[in-house]
């Protein structure tokens, strides 16, 4: 019933929730719906559940840490998203959440404080299902990513903190246990790595969606590495860049191609396999966050710092954002930290967070290119046609075939 009362109550809402297609020749973004936390907490996660994406998360706490803050987790449904179904507070700041494929009700978090938890978002009351606050036993350092790991029984997750760990987290009958998997180091080729700073300061981790034993770390400095969970060997590092990385983020459709974004103010478009960018793209504001389309290989977003919105499209465009939106005309510069899109095929929308708590829902155009070709393997060939004549892949003279080119001419 109160469905249908908010339904009716914001009709225009609604209305272009299921019918707004913005217009081809000239693209833009939508504000549909925006909400301000009573709390004045920064938005430091936010994803859709992976099987019901009418709901989402919203995770919140403080980048402050010299003013670390206590937590909040949110979890929001689109038939009303004006009041969230069910909302908690942490003793310690949420950095990270991750819903369980498997059994969307599990969510698991990491906290500034160095622990992990597990919830159920059934629950009305006492969502807790696991908590980690053993200082003996949680991370020394804030959990900046948790994955849960591709099983059967779909027990297990993975967790990384700046104290240069990966753990594994399994869910026993009482109790959460720890299993250390590897000590993160940076590569040997490094400058200045000796001791302590051989341990490298993970702050951006992603697991691949194809290869469950590799994963993607961002750090501090920087750098980023690619891990192998087969393979204890040095990590492959990439060029990277100048200051911290904020996010990393492999594509959904191809297992080599990732996105990484950083405060040095730019995003980079990488191949796995080579260790130079294919593409960089200069926003002029650090960049917040980056989120890939479920439906297209080529289509992604990033949040900067200067409060504004750029949604790429590589097969329209290579060179730059198909649309920038600037939540904010009177030049306030409210810093967007996270963005998410969300995986309802009708609806292309995203949601985004800033650091005082402004949380808003926004409509995509629904350009031609954007929409998805057909199945996840056609999707990965355009993609890939696209790569190989994108960025320094063009002057990549080593992929061309010379005894080839010269007979074919």
């Amino acid at each position: 019933m109160e469905y249908v009362v908010v339904n009716n109550s914001d009709y225009e809402f609604f209305d272009d929730f299921h019918k707004w297609r913005g217009d081809p020749k000239n693209p833009e973004l939508r504000l549909l719906w925006r909400f301000k936390f009573p709390k004045r907490l920064c938005v430091t996660s936010m994803l859709f559940n992976k099987k019901h994406p009418q709901l989402f998360v919203v995770g919140m706490g403080s980048y402050d840490f010299n003013n670390p803050t206590e937590g909040i987790i949110s979890l929001y449904s689109l038939k009303n998203p004006t009041t969230p179904e069910i909302s908690f507070d942490t003793q310690s700041a949420v950095m990270c959440m991750d819903f369980c494929e498997k059994n969307p009700t599990l969510l698991c978090v990491g906290f500034y404080n160095g622990g992990v938890a597990v919830y159920d978002i059934r629950r009305i009351i006492n969502q807790t299902v696991y908590h980690v606050t053993d200082p003996e036993v949680q991370h020394s350092d804030p959990v900046w990513g948790v994955k849960w790991v591709c099983t059967s029984c779909s027990n297990e997750f993975l967790s990384v903190s700046s104290d240069g760990t990966l753990v594994k987290w399994t869910m026993a009958k009482n109790e959460l246990t720890k299993t250390v998997l590897m000590e993160l180091k940076r590569s040997e080729n490094t400058n200045d790595c000796e001791g302590l700073l051989r341990t490298v300061q993970a702050c951006a981790f992603d697991l691949n969606p194809f290869i469950h034993t590799k994963f993607l770390v961002g750090t501090e400095f920087g750098e980023i590495y690619c891990y192998d969970l087969e393979n204890n060997n040095q990590p492959v590092q990439y060029e990277g860049h100048n200051m911290q990385v904020y996010a990393v983020r492999w594509n959904p459709f191809h297992e080599n191609t990732f996105l990484s974004a950083s405060e040095d103010w730019t995003v980079k478009l990488w191949d796995s396999k080579q260790l130079t960018p294919i593409i960089v793209y200069d926003l002029i504001s650090p960049v917040g966050d980056i989120s890939w389309s479920p439906f297209s290989s080529t289509a992604f977003v990033a949040v900067t710092y200067d409060n504004k919105i750029h949604f790429f499209d590589l097969i329209v465009n290579k060179n730059d954002a198909c649309v920038r939106y600037s939540k904010d005309s009177k030049g306030q510069k409210y810093a967007m930290t996270h963005v998410s899109f969300c995986a309802i095929e009708s609806s292309s929308m995203i949601i985004t967070g800033n650091k005082f708590g402004l949380i808003s829902l926004h409509l995509l155009p629904q350009l031609r290119q954007n929409m998805k070709v057909g199945t996840d393997e056609q999707e990965k060939t355009k993609l890939e046609k696209l790569l190989k004549i994108t960025g320094t892949n063009v002057l990549d003279l080593n992929k061309i075939n010379v005894s080839t080119y010269a007979t074919e001419v």
